[in-house]
């Protein structure tokens, strides 16, 4: 499958608002055509690019057939990136050249499915480039293909912008076309006597009762800020909840992250309610409500898979992964998480969010739960293998994965982190544990993958870094604070994120560099954000955006 890269750069030149059409032959059987248009914004030093893609496999051509080919459209995408910057049309034909010979044996028997599929791989290949529309980011591992990135910052150094969030939320801000969103709660305090009333209700034989939080009301909202000036642009309650069950006095009612999918921000509150915003009329489109007590708040962050909306339910009294159909709430599938061992449910629920993985042409979804990792067809919900890890519960840490491991940790108990060969079917506890390691590994916060290397930080601020292919441990650093985000990799540097507003960036490799310790105003729990140039930075109170090219003028919004 060769082309002529010439035909794809011809896209790199366009100065002006006009329309380019990049056709590549693969063969006489098999054609893909993409239409770019690219408007240029010089008021914003902005250009927005229009992207058409339709594919086609001629089968009708090995019958003799004369019937003219049909042809699959993807959805139109607009992307909106920095004047200047190349429209990577040849990264993304070299990803469809991949997903085509991987993925596809007899493809002339198939063309429909196939040219779907050929369409869904390259308009998401595109949308991810500058876009952040899920927790971790485009491939959901905390990884970003960004430059010129931030290394040091403060409260009056490097802040394009810094706005005050109505509420208090731990989810992830979430980027595309222009906008961010996020997710957050508005409480209603008790009274001091209602609130001792509602302990000896709801906390009496709750062991972490000394650190719950209980309130009268919680307002759920969805929020947008302009993400060249950090306006407020809109603030749409989702659900209003009286009496909540109490959570986590480190959690929030509004911890999971959003999922950005075209025009439908899909946000997820745990048993408070999941629902589906038309970000375009602010409309809510549907909302439903899934069953499972959490105990200290929810915490597992939902993943979009087609039409699929995947969400992990561990509670405390039932255990379970749902797919919803994106488009109107309705229950696709359902299935039941391996059978745990103890009657205690507090030692049955988790908190960790699934990750896609691609194995030899087969996608398949891993998410940890209670002593069990498992995978899932995601189209289906048939679970594919199973690995017991042990006893450990209140799992929030999310697998990571090269494509021939994935790499998981196993929560509250013996905390461990493994590394699962993934070619496995039914129970592989015994045959495909490629490594562990049992020090210093964290519960909370994801581990991230650079190259060769694993790096992770425990809750109490160890950080370390191992070898991909036998988990020796290359280096070990306390860096300090407590550690509840996941780590950020990108432009050669890791960044860790402390409870405490501290953020210490590192250089990825096999020795320990520090190359800053920054810190902002209030608690970072939640996980760090690439928007173009910048960081995006969420603290109990405000959005930050972090940018070495920053207005030293900028004030709070």
């Amino acid at each position: 499958m060769q082309m002529s890269w010439s035909v794809a750069s011809a896209a790199y030149s366009m100065t002006n608002s006009r329309t380019q059409n990049v056709r590549i032959i693969f063969s006489k059987l098999l054609q893909v055509v993409i239409w770019v248009t690219i408007s240029r914004k010089p008021a914003m030093n902005r250009i927005n690019i229009r992207v058409e893609i339709y594919a086609c496999i001629d089968d009708d051509a090995i019958s003799g057939r004369s019937r003219a080919p049909v042809w699959f459209a993807a959805p139109r995408r607009t992307i909106s990136t920095r004047s200047g910057e190349p429209l990577l049309i040849e990264r993304v034909v070299k990803c469809f050249q991949y997903q085509f010979r991987t993925s596809v044996g007899n493809p002339f028997s198939m063309k429909t499915s196939v040219c779907g599929f050929i369409c869904f791989a390259l308009v998401a290949s595109i949308a991810c480039a500058g876009e952040w529309r899920q927790f971790r980011g485009p491939d959901g591992q905390g990884r970003a293909d960004a430059k010129n990135l931030p290394v040091t910052w403060s409260e009056t150094e490097n802040v394009i912008w810094k706005t005050a969030v109505p509420g208090r939320g731990w989810s992830s801000p979430v980027y595309a076309e222009g906008k961010i969103w996020l997710t957050t709660g508005v409480e209603k305090s008790l009274t001091p006597e209602a609130l001792e009333q509602q302990k000896l209700t709801k906390l009496a034989f709750n062991p972490m009762a000394k650190e719950m939080s209980l309130v009268e009301s919680v307002s759920l909202h969805a929020v947008s800020l302009d993400a060249e000036t950090g306006k407020l642009l809109s603030n749409t309650e989702l659900f209003t909840v009286k009496e909540p069950p109490g959570i986590h006095t480190l959690n929030s009612f509004a911890s999971p992250t959003p999922v950005l999918d075209g025009h439908l921000l899909l946000c997820h509150f745990g048993e408070l309610g999941t629902a589906c915003l038309d970000t375009s009329s602010l409309q809510i489109l549907w909302t439903t409500v899934l069953p499972g007590a959490h105990a200290v708040g929810a915490g597992s962050s939902p993943i979009v898979y087609g039409d699929l909306l995947i969400i992990p339910c561990d509670g405390t009294d039932r255990q379970y992964v749902v797919a919803l159909n994106k488009l109107t709430g309705k229950e696709v599938w359902k299935t039941k998480r391996p059978r745990m061992t103890g009657f205690l449910g507090d030692f049955h629920k988790a908190f960790s969010s699934p990750l896609v993985v691609n194995y030899q042409g087969r996608d398949q979804i891993v998410i940890p739960a209670a002593q069990w990792f498992a995978s899932y067809d995601p189209l289906t919900g048939k679970e594919l293998w199973r690995f017991r890890h042990g006893e450990g519960f209140s799992n929030s840490s999310c697998p990571v994965s090269d494509g021939n491991l994935v790499c998981i940790t196993s929560g509250v108990s013996k905390t461990q982190l493994f590394a699962i060969r993934l070619d496995g079917s039914g129970d592989i506890t015994k045959t495909h544990s490629a490594w562990k390691i049992s020090k210093q590994v964290p519960v909370i916060s994801s581990p991230v993958i650079v190259g060769h290397e694993i790096y992770y930080v425990n809750d109490q601020g160890i950080a370390s870094a191992a070898n991909l292919s036998d988990g020796a441990v290359l280096w070990t650093k306390r860096i300090g604070g407590n550690h509840s985000a996941s780590p950020l990799a990108a432009d050669g540097k890791i960044y860790f994120s402390s409870q405490e507003g501290k953020t210490t960036v590192i250089a990825a490799g096999s020795e320990y560099r520090e190359l800053a310790v920054n810190t902002l105003e209030g608690q970072l729990l939640a996980s760090p954000v690439v928007l173009d140039e910048s960081l995006l930075l969420r603290t109990q109170s405000h959005l930050y955006r972090i940018g070495a090219k920053a207005d030293k003028k900028s004030a709070e919004k």
